[in-house]
């Protein structure tokens, strides 16, 4: 998780964001309205306990990283 998974100085907006970054973007910049939309919905569907998606990865307990890095893929 922590070597292939997730980014842990990345909020957890941006990991979930990361292999989909085309679809968040307008002209080769990032939206973070989409990316925290998609990171919003992530967090409620998987249960993500943390105060909001712009909250450092690796703050978060060991399975709500892996629920960071199921959001991730399943984003």
């Amino acid at each position: 998780r922590k070597l292939t998974g997730i980014l842990l100085d990345l909020s957890i907006a941006q990991n979930i964001s990361l292999p989909n970054l085309p679809a968040h973007a307008r002209r080769s910049l990032v939206s973070s309205s989409a990316e925290t939309a998609t990171a919003e919905k992530q967090k409620k569907d998987l249960g993500i306990k943390a105060p909001s998606v712009q909250t450092r990865t690796g703050t978060l307990s060991g399975g709500n990283q892996q629920k960071v890095v199921l959001g991730k893929w399943l984003a």
